[in-house]
């Protein structure tokens, strides 16, 4: 298959950091690399008389960002609003189906199986070994579909008082984010899910992470930690004021937020390191030209709008750095190493980062 070349460049400033870039198509075709590096001395000059007509209101010059850039892989035509990966397997949930592809072979998945319908309409889900653990989106509940038969059928079930937005995976238990409240299910029997515990917020419950018995929410302009070793009992371990957060990330001992004011037109993400008590620190921002609608990060970091995807070179965690700017961006982004998986309209589309030596 036919590698695709994408420009990579980057352009920052120390504090807070800003980003522009030399922009090309994802399905312009790229040639060989070699060609590429013969002409990288007329690309370069051309881009500084380029640059020098242009005010994009920053001061430090473009640099090469290690030679990171995207191939497309796979383009598979799917519905989906929903897509989960674990091993060679990619599950894309689209209302009451699940359509189940095989990706060992990223270059081409293969259709393994499609399931209609199931009695429930998914809102968010995720997957751990032989489930996956979901909300409905019309009737209030929990629910667990077995994956490991022949064909996937839910076998848990469990009715809420609040309407789940949001489905987190921790050990044995599930937290549910449903509006104003956090719910704990212990899943320790995934046929017979039981309801454990209800956390009440004043407001918005915006998102949740639990890793490791240690929860980061984000509600009511506050970022805050829990812990949740006793799931029965969790215990608020810190707080900090915080504007106009919209969703979460965690990488190590960094947590990203998505950051975006009432009626601004640019987002940015925040980094925010994750101190040994679990106090958490702003260090800087990353700030993007168009709003951001999902990231993920796992060896890279992957950010993408409507419209845009954006690669981050994440070898310094507290500083991510734009490495390729791509035209496509998609929802229900997952990046697991080198391989980004991401839905886009009816495509289920497969990239891979390289580097060039």
């Amino acid at each position: 298959m036919e590698e695709y070349k994408l420009s990579n460049y980057t352009r920052e400033n120390i504090k807070p950091q800003n980003i522009t870039e030399i922009h090309r198509n994802l399905l312009l075709p790229r040639v060989s690399v070699n060609f590429y590096k013969s002409l990288s001395v007329s690309i370069f000059f051309f881009g500084l008389f380029f640059l020098a007509g242009c005010d994009f209101g920053l001061d430090a010059p473009y640099e090469d960002a290690n030679g990171i850039y995207l191939d497309l892989l796979s383009n598979t035509q799917v519905n989906g609003d929903i897509l989960l990966v674990q091993g060679d397997k990619a599950y894309v949930i689209y209302g009451q189906s699940i359509t189940i592809f095989d990706i060992s072979d990223k270059l081409n998945p293969e259709l393994e199986n499609y399931y209609p319908p199931l009695d429930e309409y998914i809102n968010n889900a995720k997957i751990k070994g032989s489930y996956i653990y979901a909300v409905s989106e019309y009737d209030s509940k929990f629910i667990v579909i077995n994956i490991s038969s022949s064909s996937p059928k839910i076998v848990g079930e469990l009715e809420l008082e609040y309407e789940g937005k949001e489905v987190e995976i921790d050990g044995n238990y599930a937290y549910v984010r449903a509006d104003n409240y956090l719910l704990t299910i212990d899943i320790s029997s995934p046929t017979n899910p039981v309801l454990v515990n209800t956390i009440h917020f004043s407001s918005g419950l915006y998102d949740c992470i639990v890793e490791n018995k240690v929860g980061y929410l984000y509600y009511r302009s506050k970022l805050t930690t829990y812990d949740f070793s006793d799931p029965t009992n969790p215990l608020k371990r810190f707080e900090m004021g915080y504007w106009s957060g919209h969703f979460l990330v965690k990488n190590k001992e960094y947590l990203y937020v998505k950051n975006k004011g009432f009626g601004e037109e640019v987002s940015r993400i925040d980094v925010t390191k994750i101190g040994s008590s679990k106090e958490l620190k702003f260090i800087r921002w990353i700030e993007f030209p168009d709003d951001i609608i999902d990231f993920d990060f796992d060896g890279y970091g992957v950010a993408s709008s409507n419209s845009t995807l954006y690669l981050l070179n994440i070898d310094d965690p507290s500083y991510p750095c734009v490495a390729e700017k791509v035209s496509g961006g998609g929802s229900s982004l997952t990046i697991k190493g080198d391989y980004i998986y991401y839905l886009k309209g009816s495509y289920f589309t497969i990239l891979k980062v390289q580097k060039i030596k």
